[in-house]
């Protein structure tokens, strides 16, 4: 089923590291993998700089929806506006766009998450094996 939705593998919920994080709402991420959001049709927008987890939440919610019954399709932004731009010389009684458009931008869930870059502090393990790796707010390692 997951293979069906085009997720990427290796994401979820109980994977994400809320310690590197602590600025991700901890109780609207649990709110959203109730996944009445979905039977609410409200749509969810991550927010936020580069390599805070916005993809590995996204992606998480999605396996979590699937665990509870839902379809899921997963678009990078740049797929689903050549999909747009395709919809442009369509007919309109066959224009696909409609779908998007009207679930986008309405009854929208925003998470905005600014924090450490996950891909900086691997970056920085890379390039520094034999320092300390940082530690998190509650005293773990990064």
């Amino acid at each position: 089923m997951r293979t069906l939705s085009g997720l990427p593998s290796g994401k979820t919920l109980e994977d994400f590291d809320r310690g590197f994080q602590p600025k991700a709402d901890r109780r609207q991420i649990e709110a959203l993998s109730t996944c009445q959001c979905l039977r609410e049709k409200t749509n969810v927008l991550f927010l936020g700089p580069p390599g805070v987890g916005k993809s590995h939440l996204s992606t998480a919610l999605g396996v979590q929806a699937i665990r509870n019954g839902f379809s899921v399709a997963h678009f990078a932004l740049d797929d689903l506006m050549h999909v747009l731009k395709a919809d442009a010389t369509t007919p309109p009684a066959r224009l696909r766009a409609r779908r998007y458009f009207d679930r986008l931008l309405h009854h929208v869930a925003v998470v905005h998450i600014d924090g450490q870059s996950y891909r900086l502090r691997e970056l920085g393990a890379l390039l520094n094996p034999t320092r300390e790796p940082p530690r998190t707010a509650d005293g773990r390692s990064t």
